[in-house]
């Protein structure tokens, strides 16, 4: 439906983004689900930080693989089909992981959920641009940039208390968790759909989309693209070691109860969909992206560092707010951005989608296994102090990204032999 008049756009399309929402939702259900009760699972396991971080990093590995490959994939095939594999995956994996008792078999499990994550990734992008006027972009892009947040907080809000009223067996939390994700795929597989087909999707750029299979190589020869998978590598470094070690921390460190450890990390993903959708807003109503990416983006730094230097509760939970602002504030200028980057179409998008995320993954994966090898020697504290500074490479190259947004003069295509 892009390039279509706002009135003449199908009202299917609100049904495709409300299913669009609830993978993004199930993504972060799979991905960290195994964080909160991290501590418990060594345990039983009885295995070392290091190899309980690679559980939570395992998944970024794969994303980094299979994003590339969804990508590829979702061209031949189209966006629907290969959601549908992907959102199965990620439901089959959970409920897997109930049935293991190795730490080998869950590791197997978790590569599964990596698999179904990265394969996601660039049908969500072609289908929320293939079907939505590029005026309402901005908007579906708050909505999609706060629901991986939103699945976070159910994570770290529900998965506690599931694991207590289960009589703290863990592998029972994550069935009941691989079950709602079973009821998403279903109905992804059951109501999901391509955009038709109407000569129109030309999109930002003004360019057709090229031949198949040819997506791949044009969007990572793309600086923007470039530019926001390293500014994805750096906050999902900084984000996926704090996310994986800061309750047991502060566990550890400052002696509160792991449900009130969780609790406070809770505090993260549950800002950052706030400033998502603040962020979002922002760049919708004035019709500038980057004011609301780098700027937003220094606040993860100043967070992550408060959050392991302070030992006030108070100033860990306000900490706990300028990172998740930070961590997600920028997220629907940086889609945007890129669906309004010169030459992009849905088919690219859903490539440059996956190109950004196995970067950003590739940051998301070496950071709790590094980290949790490093600290088994050193300590967590100057381990995630020293990994805090990602955010700042983050900010830097969100802020050599150009202007896209209407509320200036648009980007022009350079010139030739413009460098």
């Amino acid at each position: 439906m892009t390039g279509t008049n706002a009135s003449q756009a199908s009202p299917y399309r609100w049904l495709i983004e409300a299913l669009l929402v609830l993978l993004l939702i199930a993504q972060a259900i799979a991905w960290l689900g195994p964080a909160p009760l991290l501590g418990p699972i060594i345990k039983h396991l009885h295995i070392g930080l290091g190899a309980g971080g690679l559980l939570v990093s395992i998944v970024p590995a794969c994303i980094v693989i299979f994003s590339l490959v969804g990508g590829m994939v979702s061209e031949k095939l189209g966006a629907v089909r290969t959601g549908i594999v992907g959102a199965w995956a990620l439901s089959i994996g959970l409920v897997l992981s109930a049935y293991t008792h190795s730490y080998f078999t869950l590791l197997l499990c978790r590569t599964l959920l990596g698999l179904g994550y990265g394969v996601l990734l660039a049908p969500i992008a072609t289908l929320a641009m293939g079907w939505f006027h590029p005026r309402e972009w901005p908007y579906v892009n708050i909505a999609n940039s706060i629901a991986p947040f939103a699945g976070a907080t159910l994570v770290f809000a529900v998965m506690p208390l599931v694991y207590i009223a289960t009589g703290h067996q863990w592998t029972t939390s994550m069935l009941y968790a691989g079950c709602a994700l079973g009821v998403i795929a279903i109905l992804f597989t059951a109501l999901g759909l391509e955009p038709r087909e109407d000569g129109t999707h030309g999109a930002a750029g003004g360019h057709g989309g090229g031949a198949v299979g040819s997506a791949m190589g044009e969007v990572m020869g793309m600086r923007g693209v470039r530019l926001v998978g390293v500014a994805l590598f750096g906050s999902l470094w900084t984000f996926q070691i704090f996310t994986a070690f800061l309750p047991l921390y502060l566990h550890t460190t400052n002696g509160v109860s792991l449900e009130e450890a969780n609790g406070i990390v809770a505090i993260l993903p549950l800002t950052a969909a706030f400033a998502a959708a603040a962020g979002g807003i922002g760049a919708a109503v004035t019709g500038l992206r980057r004011p609301f990416m780098w700027p937003l983006q220094l606040l993860m730094f100043l967070g992550a560092l408060g959050a392991v230097t302070f030992h006030d509760p108070a100033a860990i939970r306000l900490s706990m707010v300028a990172f998740g602002a930070g961590t997600s504030g920028p997220l629907a200028g940086i889609l945007t951005t890129m669906m309004e980057l010169p030459g992009m179409t849905p088919v690219k998008m859903g490539s440059a989608y996956g190109v950004v995320w196995a970067i950003g993954f590739a940051g998301a994966f070496i950071s709790p296994f590094l980290g949790g090898a490093v600290a088994g020697k050193i300590g967590l504290a100057p381990v995630m102090i020293v990994f805090a500074g990602f955010a700042l490479l983050a900010t830097v190259a969100l802020y050599l990204l150009p202007e896209t947004g209407n509320g200036r003069r648009p980007v022009e295509a350079p010139a030739v032999g413009q460098v």
